[in-house]
């Protein structure tokens, strides 16, 4: 079954990533029409209703929506969403991995200024005024990006990674020299209270360690719910495979706030954070993000108009572009199934995304 999905033309091997800044140039797109799309969303997207339902995603009607593609996490959850979202395929060989374990080694220093830096902002926004003496400071700093991504790489016998954290992402888009975004729910929820503390993963992280002119300025995006990332891609904007190519192909960059004002909940637009900023950086927002990302405005409605980015097109080559295959590859297998049935039949060796991915990954073709 999987040797029919994988014709003998079609050499996979060449999407092995040996230097993910390469890689970087490229941004997943879904080219498939509309009702394949809707056919297929089972097995294709990640906790997609949910995401639109809470106005995380797809909530202005005139910009591309966007899908959330199924990711494997196992601790790597947020370097595998970001290859996803480059090239289609995750981070199964720990090649990004291993490249951020180097660059955070290598710039050490600069990390840590970063990071110290904005943990004081940070504490200082939500009243806490704590005076943090500097062997603290460093020990979150050693503890975090070194602990978790240096000594615990390696993953053996399908043991899972350490989970990777904000500071991990302002050290791989400086990596990867190319803006992230993450979008979530403004507040991360517990069994026992639904708004238990403030998400501070949600935000735009630009390479500011990064010279400008070297920089790709169309985004990563990411979506965070529930302990995971996943990556947000597009469908292609081609007449041919959709009825939206009428739509903007523009990120917005605010999210939805709620706030409690006199036993009273009210919605608001709010711009999305952008981390790990100094104190010059911070003075003109509107400058910084024009030089990192292509910045258009977006009208709402009448009355409101807010920032939103412009999304990268370029593709990964059609010949290795292994989310136009697996579509494909699902029509001609699973068309007359429903993905209950699908789900219950032990036979079946393709369940989600990643499942396939990986396998086929394995398959040495002549």
């Amino acid at each position: 079954m999987l040797i029919k999905f994988v014709p003998a033309t079609v050499k996979l091997e060449r999407i092995t990533v040996t230097d993910p800044s390469v890689s970087a140039t490229y941004t997943t797109t879904i080219s498939v029409n509309d009702k394949v799309l809707k056919h297929f969303r089972h097995y294709l997207c990640d906790n997609q209703k949910s995401l639109e339902k809470a106005k995380i995603i797809n909530w202005c009607s005139t910009v591309v929506p966007l899908y959330s593609l199924k990711t494997v996490g196992k601790g790597n959850c947020l370097l595998n969403a970001c290859m996803m979202g480059m090239i289609g395929i995750g981070d199964t060989n720990f090649i990004l991995r291993n490249h951020l374990s180097k660059y955070i080694e290598l710039n050490e220093s600069a990390l840590h200024d970063r990071w110290k830096y904005s943990k004081i902002v940070n504490d200082r926004k939500l009243n806490l005024n704590l005076e943090l003496e500097e062997h603290i400071l460093e020990e979150g700093l050693t503890r975090t990006p070194r602990q978790h991504i240096i000594e615990e790489v390696p993953v053996l016998n399908d043991e899972k990674c350490v989970y990777l954290q904000s500071c991990h992402i302002f050290a791989a888009y400086n990596t990867l020299k190319r803006p992230i975004i993450v979008v979530g729910s403004e507040y991360i929820g517990t069994i026992h209270e639904k708004q238990a503390q403030l998400n501070d993963i949600i935000g735009l992280y630009l390479p500011l360690l990064t010279n400008t002119s070297n920089i790709i300025h169309y985004p990563i995006v990411l979506q965070y719910s529930l302990n995971h990332f996943s990556p947000l891609v597009c469908q292609r904007n081609d007449p041919s495979t959709s009825s939206k190519s009428f739509l903007l192909p523009l990120l917005p960059l605010s999210f939805w706030s709620s706030a409690k004002k006199a036993n009273a909940s009210s919605v608001t637009l709010k711009d999305l954070p952008i981390h790990y900023l100094n104190n010059m950086e911070a003075i003109n927002i509107n400058s910084l993000l024009k030089k990192y990302l292509i910045i258009e405005e977006l009208n709402i409605n009448d009355e409101q108009t807010i920032r939103s980015c412009l999304v990268g097109d370029e593709r990964i080559p059609a010949d290795v572009n292994f989310t136009d295959k697996y579509p494909q590859y699902l029509k001609e297998n699973i068309n007359n199934e429903t993905p209950s049935d699908n789900l219950l039949r032990s036979n079946n060796p393709v369940n989600t995304f990643q499942f396939v991915l990986c396998v086929v990954l394995c398959i040495q073709v002549s």
